[in-house]
Parts: structure tokens; sequence; C-alpha cells
């Protein structure tokens, strides 16, 4: 995974830099003059003394935006502030102002963005041309700044023209209208100093220069700019990799199934959590029958390091389709960022467009974190998905065993059960059904190890849940699902082949990610050279001086 900021990472901590400018009162330092004054009284490390400088006044206009009903003098600081908010100067002019004053070299860059409003896959289109952004040079170096990003959000937006199908298993049929959304002042870190193979997906700007000031270009032509892959910030946020054959922001899906796949670092699927949504181009939901859309993505964990995330589509008619999905950690569900975005082409509908069962509530899929918090390790089941043929009779195969704790007095109860793929309907509406009979546990206590079995009576696809019981809680006394498999007496010969494209990826995005950290090691150990010439270059001019 590539870095996120054109600064060394490892070299840099802007917390005092921040927490001072934070204090700067806009009513008491009036002029520029104090402004900067009091910015550079927390930088202490004069390596990168220019970079802190930046820094400090992008948390200050930040923090400002609040303060801009006061009446302030002509070209003061808290003027420019007000010009700001209520729109008579962008933020770039702002930025560009301030570090004028503060003798940084900066330059305003105007180009495309893909802002707000864009949607994957979205053309050559007037709201994505003529946005501006800057670059300034801080010890010697430029760095890439998107001045809004940086210091507003636009919370509650969305597109119009849609129909939502699902949102995380759960089917909704909803028209949507454009919403326009609320600004919300804040400093975004990303997008300050963002890396430039990072900017250049989102900022395409109209002199190729600017892609990269100090080095290589990434991206040739808008039509280029316009195919990458639409990933967002909290992709790069959690260091994911992708894991599609087309490396592009559209889809074409095939046999009307489609797959995405993403890996995150080792055992990410402990610490981290998606959330997906499933929307279609239209303007009216009238054709489409709720019973025939409840499941029809499959959200997998997979991989022996549990880093490999997998979502199957399907998709029940002809049509556009948006698939996107959103990041965060388990622990702070609600606090997820957008993660990416696929527009999918649809041409030939998904023929026996089957729902995906339930998973119990579970979310995704395969070996999760609920198993690890609930004892069970090392699953000799890597994928989510496990393929076995119908046997009516009392024979049970093993799916998965597990390692627990090589404690003969644990407390802990595991159970399974099969739940068949909802068929009947009452009242319209699908449901599921668990059959009886079908699973066996073993727990072996001594040797730490679970066992579970199972059959299915008939051709289907079925969901596999394992349950788990703490003895010792006498408040819950039912058992919680922590382990889900989807079990399919169908041989998939989509699924097989795209297996073996996520593994070749999978090798592929290993190596490069090894060529990478050889190179941002190499760069880090010439920043600290670099760093170290300088600051002996200043000891050197100090001892003349004196």
């Amino acid at each position: 995974m590539s870095r996120l900021h054109s600064y060394s990472e490892s070299d840099v901590n802007f917390y005092y830099v921040d927490d001072n400018a934070k204090k700067a009162n806009p009513q008491k330092v009036d002029t520029f003059d104090k402004l900067i004054t009091h910015l550079k009284k927390a930088i202490q490390d004069r390596r990168h003394e220019e970079l802190y400088l930046v820094r400090g006044i992008l948390v200050w206009i930040a923090q400002s935006q609040s303060h801009s009903g006061r009446e302030a003098r002509y070209n003061t600081p808290l003027f420019y502030i007000q010009q700001l908010v209520e729109r008579r100067i962008s933020p770039a002019e702002v930025f560009k102002i301030f570090c004028g004053y503060a003798g940084i070299e900066c330059e305003q860059v105007t180009g495309r963005a893909k802002a707000i409003r864009y949607r994957a896959g979205d053309s050559d289109s007037e709201y994505l041309k003529h946005h501006t952004w800057i670059a300034f040079k801080a010890d010697g170096k430029w760095h890439l700044m998107h001045p809004q990003w940086s210091i507003q959000a636009f919370v509650g937006y969305e597109h119009g023209g849609e129909i939502e199908i699902e949102k995380d298993g759960r089917e909704k049929i909803k028209v949507r209208t454009e919403k326009q959304g609320r600004p919300m002042f804040m400093v975004n870190d990303f997008w300050f100093c963002t890396a430039p193979e990072i900017f250049v997906t989102r900022c395409f700007p109209d002199d190729i220069k600017w892609q990269n000031p100090d080095g290589n270009v990434f991206v040739n032509t808008v039509n280029d700019f316009l195919a990458l892959p639409d990933l967002r910030q909290g992709f790069y946020d959690m260091k994911l990799c992708l894991l599609i054959e087309e490396k592009s922001c559209v889809l074409h899906s095939k046999n009307g199934k489609c797959y995405v796949s993403v890996m995150t670092e080792k055992d990410g699927a402990k610490a981290i959590d998606f959330s997906y949504e499933l929307a279609m181009e239209g303007t009216s939901g009238d054709d489409l029958k709720p019973k025939d859309m409840k499941q029809l993505v499959l959200h997998q964990i997979c991989g022996k390091e549990r880093n490999i995330i997998k979502f199957e589509i399907r998709l029940p008619v002809v049509g556009t389709y948006w698939f996107r999905l959103a990041v965060g950690l388990v622990h702070e569900p609600d606090k997820k960022r957008n993660c990416c975005e696929f527009k999918i082409l649809c041409k030939e509908a998904c023929k026996d467009c089957r729902r995906f069962p339930m998973c119990a509530g579970l979310g995704a899929y395969g070996y999760g974190p609920q198993a690890e918090e609930a004892g069970l390790v090392n699953s000799s089941q890597t994928d989510a998905k496990i393929n076995m043929k119908p046997n009516k009779g009392k024979s049970k195969q093993t799916i998965a065993t597990f390692k627990t704790e090589n404690d003969p007095e644990t407390d802990m109860s595991y159970a399974a059960q099969i739940i068949k793929s909802g068929s009947d309907e009452v009242d319209g509406d699908s449901i599921d059904i668990i059959l009886e009979g079908t699973t066996e546990v073993v727990h072996d206590k001594k040797q730490g190890k679970l066992t579970v079995n199972a059959n299915v009576p008939k051709d289907g696809e079925y969901a596999l849940v394992v349950t788990a019981k703490d003895l010792k809680d006498k408040k819950n006394k039912k058992e919680k699902p922590v382990a889900g498999y989807l079990v399919t007496t169908h041989e998939d010969e989509d699924d097989k082949r795209t297996n073996a494209q996520i593994k070749q990826q999978e090798r592929k995005v290993r190596c490069e990610n090894h060529k990478v950290a050889k190179i941002e090691e190499r760069n880090r150990l010439v920043d600290i050279i670099d760093s170290t010439r300088m600051e002996i270059d200043s000891l050197k001019v100090s001892g003349k001086r004196k």
C-alpha cells in the first residue's frame, strides 16, 4: 500500500502545531503579522518549519470559520474568513493569500475534480471542470492540498435518479431524489499534503506537470482519469487493495453476476467493518418485486489471513447499477467513511436469481471477529462458500474445524444449524426455515477442538450458522451466532473463475506492496539524510553568526 502523504509520516508530528493554532483567537491575531508570529511559536523542528507553518494556517482557517459572523477590518485574516464563508472567495484563493503573507511559495492549480456530485462512471461533464486547489513548496519540496476538502465536509448529500435496492442485507426499494446536504467545518488531514499518486485519482490538473511537481506523471489523459476505479478516503485510510480484473470504475456483469473484492492487511476482518449498498438507475420501483430483491449481495470474509473481503452481486433485471462500500473500525460502527463505488452495466439478468439466505444477523459470511471473541480460532475453512452434495441420509460430512481453549473446565457451549434459503412465502414475503437434524457439533475439550458436521437434503443454497453460549452468563441464556458459511450444492463456474482471478490479483498486489515498501524505506532514509544535512548547515550558519 502506498503512502498517504507527501511528507515523511514517521518524521512529522502536527500535535503541538495544531493545538497552538486552535488557541489563536481571531479577535486577538487581527493582523497577518500577529497570526504568523503566533503560529510559529509552536514550531520546534526547524527542518520542517515551512510545512508546520502551512499546517498551522490550515487548522486556524478551519476553526475560524465559526467566527465569521463578527465584523472584521479589511485585509485582515478574519476578513478573508468572512469572505470565504460567504462564498465571495474560494478556499484556494484564501490559502494562497495566507501563504503569501507567510512567505510560502504557493501556486493555484485548476482542473477537473471528482467532488460530491461525481458518481462512478460519469462522463466528462461541466460540473467536473473548473475546480481549484493549491500546490505549495515547503522546505524545498512541493506538496498538494485541496483547501476546500481540507476544511469542510458535506454531510447528507444523496444522488437522485436512483432506486435503492439493498443495504447490508436489507431490502429497500426506495426511490431517491437528490439531496444537497449541508457543510460542516472541520480539519480533514487526508487532503493536506496528499500523496500525488492518490491526489490525482480525484483531481486532474489542466497543466499535467502539477500532478506531481517533483516527480513522475501518473495519469496521462482525461479519459484515463475518468476510467480510474472510484476509490474514496476510507479505502486509503484502511490501507486496502483492490482485487478486481477490470481496473475501472465501470464493471460489466457476466451471466447477471458481478464480483468486487478488496484485500486488507493481515487479520483485517478482525478490526475492519464494511457496509454496502446496491442501487439501480431509475425513478420508479413499480416493476421491482420486493420478494425477488432481498439479499442479492453475498458479503464474504475469505483467505487464510482473513484479509480478503469479497462481494458477489446478483442482478435480477437488465439495467445500470451502482455498488458502494463504506468502511470503518468494528468498534466504531457509526463512523464509517466512503470506501469505493462502482457502476455496473448489466446486459443480461441473472438466470434463476435466487436470493442468498440470511446469515443470522452476522453481516458477513465466513470466519469473522465474532467467532474469535467466542473462543473459536484457526478455522480450517478459509472460504465463506462451501460446496457439498445433497444427502438425504443421516451421514454428515465435516464442514469446518476450530481450535478452542484447551481447558476441560471451559464453560463455552457450541451448536450449529442449517437454514434453508427462503422459498416459502408468507404474506408475499420469503422466510428462512431451520432444518432440524442436519448438523452435529463435536467439542473435544481436552484436545481443544470443535468439529462441525452437516448435510443438506436436496439441491439448493443454505446458511450454516455456528452459535456459542457462555454458560457462566446467567443473563443471556440464548445462543449467539458467531460464524456463518454459505453451503451450496451448485457448481458455479463464474465463482471458480473469480476465485482464480482473485488469487492472481492477490499475488500481484503482494509483489507490488513489497516493491513499494522498499521504495518508501529508501525515501525515508533519503529524507533523514536531507534533514540531517539541513540541520548541519543551519548549525554552521548559527556558529558563524556567533
